[in-house]
C-alpha cells in the first residue's frame, strides 16, 4: 500500500476545543494506492480530530497521544471513521491506511503495529454495536 499526503502546514491546534483540538486549515488531498485500486478523498478545511486516542495505561509503551507524528495518521483515520463510504465500509481498509500513514510518518514499525491492532480491534468491538463496517 502506498500512501501520499502532505499535512505539513495543513493542521492547526485550537486549544479552546479540548475534545477535538486538532483541525484541517485548508482542504487536504489524500491518495492511496492498494495494488491497482485508487481511493482519493479529500479531508476538507475545519474538520476536528481528538488525534491520537491512547489509553493512560498503554501511554508508558506508545507515548503521549499528541506526539507529532501519529497526529496525521489519527487524522486521517478519524475521518475515514467519519465518511465510512470512502472506503466501502471496510474497516480493514481504514486500519491499514492508518498503518500506512504512521510508518509514512516515520513511527516505529513495532509501535505502528501495536497502534494498528489497537485500532483494528477497537473498531471491530464497537462495530458491534453500531453496525457501521462489513
Amino acid at each position: 500500500m502506498e500512501i501520499n499526503y502532505i499535512l505539513d502546514k495543513e493542521i492547526g491546534y485550537n486549544y479552546l476545543n479540548q475534545k477535538k483540538p486538532f483541525r484541517i486549515l485548508r482542504g487536504a488531498p489524500i491518495r492511496v494506492c492498494i495494488g491497482k485500486k485508487k481511493i482519493y478523498f479529500m479531508i476538507p478545511a475545519g474538520f476536528s480530530s481528538d488525534g491520537c486516542s491512547i489509553p493512560k495505561v498503554f501511554r508508558f509503551l506508545l507515548g503521549c497521544p499528541h506526539t507529532p507524528k501519529y497526529v496525521p495518521a489519527s487524522i486521517i483515520h478519524d475521518y475515514l471513521i467519519e465518511h465510512p463510504d470512502i472506503v466501502r465500509y471496510d474497516r480493514k481498509t481504514a486500519s491499514e491506511i492508518f498503518f500506512n500513514a504512521l510508518l509514512k510518518e516515520g513511527v516505529c514499525p513495532v509501535q505502528a503495529v501495536i497502534m494498528f491492532m489497537a485500532v483494528d480491534l477497537w473498531q471491530a468491538v464497537k462495530n458491534y454495536f453500531v453496525e457501521k463496517w462489513v
